[in-house]
């Protein structure tokens, strides 16, 4: 399978042993790789990473606009089927809408997923007044706001180039309805008992998740949902941080 540039381009790859296990790192709408930073470095050297940039991430809010959700999960399900081609095992790491992807992926591969890291599934969706303000905030920063160390964190995930233009944000509905349909259909059939090992952490603070997310893993599903008390979507203060290190590294550690 031949891909294109846009499919293949990586914020972060580092080549391990050829055919053994390959980490696929997939990140939410408006990130990037550099989301997962803190994570690569406890991957074994062994191991493949691959962690592309969705197309029309790390560009600008008009760029977005322009996007398609059919191309996202295409890109995914490409990257997955090259390595899968390539006779690697895969371990696959997301964050918000990527894990949605990846969870279609795993009912698609079961037999050569060995593991799945999952961060913030959105299920279902809420619009939350921390939500709102922290959308006011990004696009009309204050003094205050620019030294919130909670800001900086969102804005450090953020990889598009905003502008104050309201109106400029009307092609990003197009988006999001289709992101919230994707919702739906992974709700409706892909949360059940998974073989494979897993984590799925749910930040009990999350602005953007709504806490019916939580319930229906829990009555549909086997995911090992580990809750983060002090924790927002992109934002996870230090005892939560190091949860998802320690627990990354020990889930690692059991597949290696």
């Amino acid at each position: 399978m031949k891909l294109n540039q846009n499919i293949t381009c990586c914020s972060y790859f580092k080549k391990g042993e050829e055919g053994k296990v390959c980490v696929i790192f997939i990140h939410g709408i408006l990130s990037d790789a550099k989301y997962f930073d803190f994570l690569y470095k406890y991957v074994p050297s062994k191991f493949t990473i691959v962690a592309p940039i969705l197309i029309n991430h790390g560009l600008t809010y008009k760029e977005l606009g322009h996007s398609n959700l059919k191309d996202w999960s295409n890109q995914v399900s490409q990257i997955v089927n090259l390595y899968l081609k390539k006779g690697y095992k895969l371990i696959l790491v997301g964050h918000s809408m990527g894990t949605l992807f990846l969870l279609e992926e795993y009912y698609k591969h079961k037999n050569d997923i060995i593991g799945l890291f999952l961060m913030n599934i959105p299920l279902y969706y809420r619009i939350s007044y921390p939500l709102l303000k922290q959308l006011f905030l990004e696009v009309y920063p204050t003094k205050k706001s620019i030294n919130d160390p909670y800001m900086q964190i969102v804005n450090k995930s953020l990889s598009i180039k905003l502008t104050k233009n309201i109106f400029a944000y009307i092609p990003w509905i197009k988006v999001y309805l289709q992101l919230f349909k994707k919702m739906k259909e992974v709700r409706n059939n892909y949360i059940n008992n998974f073989s494979c090992k897993n984590i799925s952490f749910c930040s009990l603070k999350d602005e953007m998740v709504s806490f019916k997310t939580y319930k229906l893993i829990a009555e549909k599903s086997n995911l090992n949902q580990i809750k983060l008390v002090n924790s927002s979507h992109f934002y996870y203060p230090n005892g939560d941080f190091d949860i998802i290190k320690s627990n990354f590294i020990k889930f690692i550690q059991q597949l290696t």
